[in-house]
């Protein structure tokens, strides 16, 4: 009798362990989706029923239980993270080229952004324009104006980035204009109909001013980074590895 008593309370302890591991699966109690599946975008984990972003696989950090996102990762054939291709150069969060060597209008100055798969800069976040402005000061690049994405030719007086959204007018970025004790705000109305393209401009240290779009300067192109985000190297490649998404804090009305 005492031995049919061990068995049954033996056989009891077994149903607890493997209910206990069938409802914690390998130590991870909780599941994101229902078994076997995940959304569309999303990655299942090994051995769990977890999901991930799929933008989490190879982003340096183990997302899944077992780490399975961070398996296989090698180096790709895009640009790393924080690494912008020549003649670009990283600033901020944007890929950027500045020329101070060729004079040119404002159209022109697009034209030649576009045959480097690029735009004019858009300044649309406070980050963006303080990292340009320091990259310039820093790269001694002071003796030039440089065109920059914003036109009001569509529409006069509605001022947009080529990005598409509108720019913000006043403070921080347009120059103030003085003469004697006549304090005004660029872009003048009175000044409006023939300045249709946005600058920046040298004597007043790089704020935005508006001018006549067949005027000869220099341009300011732009590429978004690939991927935004953190990233940890893979053993044995001295490249970060590529990211996907991004933020950043609009500049606009």
């Amino acid at each position: 009798m005492e031995t049919l008593v061990l068995r049954t309370a033996l056989l009891f302890t077994v149903f607890l362990l493997c209910s206990a591991e069938e409802e914690y699966t390998d130590g991870w109690p909780f599941s994101t989706t229902t078994e076997g599946s995940c959304p569309s975008g999303f990655y299942k984990c090994r051995f769990t029923d977890d999901c991930i972003h799929n933008y989490e696989i190879c982003d340096g950090f183990y997302d899944c239980p077992y780490g399975d996102d961070e398996e296989n990762c090698f180096r790709t054939t895009e640009p790393p993270i924080n690494v912008c291709q020549e003649p670009f150069e990283l600033v901020g969060e944007r890929c950027v080229f500045i020329d101070p060597f060729t004079d040119l209008s404002w159209h022109e100055s697009k034209y030649m952004c576009e045959k480097l798969n690029a735009d004019l800069i858009s300044i649309d976040s406070l980050a963006l324009y303080g990292s340009l402005l320091e990259f310039i000061r820093e790269k001694d690049l002071t003796s030039h104006d440089y065109w920059i994405g914003a036109t009001d030719e569509v529409t006069e007086g509605n001022w947009v980035w080529e990005n598409g959204k509108q720019m913000q007018m006043g403070s921080p970025l347009w120059s103030i204009y003085c003469n004697y004790n006549d304090y005004q705000q660029e872009p003048l109305a009175s000044e409006g109909d023939d300045k249709d393209c946005a600058f920046l401009e040298k004597i007043r240290f790089y704020y935005v001013d508006d001018d006549k779009c067949d005027q000869p300067k220099g341009a300011i192109c732009e590429v978004p980074l690939y991927h935004s985000g953190p990233r940890a190297n893979q053993p044995g490649d001295s490249s970060q590895q590529v990211k996907e998404e991004g933020s950043k804090n609009d500049l606009q009305d």
